[in-house]
This record gives structure tokens, C-alpha cells and sequence, in this order.
């Protein structure tokens, strides 16, 4: 059986301006990227990690199981990383909800590589 890895990708910006003066949220716009795609598993919840200004510049590749209802397992960063970025990486992505996998895909689940790349909108 062939084993298949997802690839996402998750901007974070630094910006400190509000999310409010946008007509759609950073959040909003990346899941209605994914909506209707059925190629990949398809994220419905994401949940933006608070990430001091000190890791900007960085991409950070967050590895994680996901189980048959939607539900990310086993997560960890896959680059030696501070504990402090890793932790609030990790935790964040504890959030995120998938659409159910295909029954196809549900009984092994499906292994997902999401490179978060963390960036500075003040620089």
C-alpha cells in the first residue's frame, strides 16, 4: 500500500494591525483556499499559533497523523526548533479540524507535512 503525505502550507503573519480592518481574516481566507478540494485533506478549523516576533523568517514544518474523523495526532515539528516555538506550533495545530477522511482513507488515516512559514508584515 502506498503511503501518501499531505502538504499544506500556513503563512503566519506578524502584522499588529487588526484582523478586523480586513473584510476576511487571515483563518477565513486559508480554509476557503482548501474548500472543494479532494486531493488533499481538507482543513474546516485552523487555529493561528500566537508566535513572538523574535522567529520571523522562519519556516517550521509541523508533522502530524490525522485520524479518520478529521482530528490531528501525534504532531511534532520536524526541525530542532526552540521548545517555545515547537510548543505553540504544536498546540495550535491540536485545534485544527479536517473534513473526515474518504472511507477509502479513514481506516489508515492520512500523514500531513504542514510548513508554516512565519513572517514579519512590519519588516
Amino acid at each position: 500500500m502506498k503511503n501518501i503525505v499531505y502538504r499544506l502550507t500556513l503563512i503566519i503573519s506578524l502584522s499588529v494591525a487588526p484582523l478586523a480592518l480586513s473584510a476576511k481574516s487571515t483563518e477565513q481566507a486559508y480554509l476557503e483556499q482548501y474548500r472543494g478540494n479532494t486531493s488533499i485533506p481538507v482543513p474546516v478549523k485552523i487555529v493561528t499559533p500566537d508566535v513572538d516576533r523574535e522567529f520571523a523568517g522562519q519556516t517550521v514544518h509541523v508533522e502530524f497523523h490525522l485520524d479518520a474523523s478529521g482530528i490531528p495526532t501525534a504532531i511534532t515539528t520536524t526541525e530542532a526548533v526552540p521548545a517555545k516555538l515547537a510548543g505553540e506550533l504544536t498546540a495550535a495545530v491540536a485545534k485544527w479540524r479536517f473534513q473526515p477522511l474518504a472511507a477509502k482513507d479513514a481506516a489508515k488515516g492520512a500523514h500531513v507535512i504542514l510548513p508554516v512559514v512565519i513572517v514579519d508584515s512590519q519588516s
